[in-house]
């Protein structure tokens, strides 16, 4: 059993697993979940989803995502596909999880001046214009996925 915050917010979760379940429509559904807390609210996706053996039952699955959570892949990831140096990586993932460039070189114990070789580098290698484009593009790799 899957509850929200109060009775009205899982009302809608069990209403959009209803129509999920239902197999009304194969597009997703999505919902904003509050927290008592102060904290971003919860993002869910739910999706009609198929199980071969058991063709008679309709599933639905349900994919929640936290704000207050890092995406941001881990630089090993980051050094296979893109073919990026180690120290390259920890930049480029730094800049991925929205720290600015001069945090970045101070977390990884180099100077801004490197920092921005280095990125200028991430660029290079990745075939990006700027921040936004590498945030992009890292944020929606494979190694964002695990």
């Amino acid at each position: 059993m899957c509850r929200g915050a109060d009775s009205q917010v899982t009302k809608d979760l069990h209403g959009r697993i209803s129509q999920r379940s239902i197999g009304r429509g194969k597009d997703p559904l999505f919902l904003s979940l509050p927290r008592p807390s102060l904290k971003r609210d919860l993002s869910v996706v739910f999706l009609p989803f198929s199980d071969d053996h058991e063709a008679d039952k309709k599933l639905v699955a349900m994919l929640i995502t936290d704000p207050e959570t890092s995406l941001a892949p881990d630089p090993a990831s980051l050094v296979d596909l893109f073919g990026l140096t180690l120290s390259e990586a920890k930049i480029g993932q730094a800049i991925a999880q929205g720290i600015s460039l001069e945090e970045a070189a101070r977390k990884s114990g180099i100077t801004l001046s490197s920092a921005r070789t280095y990125l200028k580098r991430i660029y290079s290698k990745t075939n990006t214009r700027g921040q936004a484009d590498l945030v992009k593009l890292i944020l929606s790799s494979a190694a964002a996925l695990v």
